[in-house]
């Protein structure tokens, strides 16, 4: 996942959510669970664990906290056109 994804990821949640009525809400903690998975899935989590330090010139994808920042206004926006991923970057 990419911050992109994050972002595309919270906005479907919420839509789903909506367009089925709440039949596809989400459940208790299923929002935390995916923040603290796209806390863990960043190129710096990624590159501290591969034995490296992190080097935020070789991000592609994004640091844990912007996956995981961009997930939760992906969710709380609620439609992908509510932002513009790579403008704000």
């Amino acid at each position: 996942m990419d911050v992109i994804g994050a972002n595309l990821n919270g906005a479907w949640a919420a839509s789903a959510a909506r367009a089925s009525g709440g039949q596809e809400a989400l459940e208790p903690g299923d929002l935390d669970a995916g923040l603290i998975t796209a806390g863990t899935i960043g190129d710096d989590t990624l590159q501290q664990h591969g034995g490296g330090r992190a080097s935020p010139d070789s991000f592609t994808h994004g640091s844990s906290e912007d996956c995981a920042a961009w997930l939760r206004h992906g969710y709380e926006a609620g439609h992908p056109s509510a932002s513009n991923t790579l403008q704000t970057l």
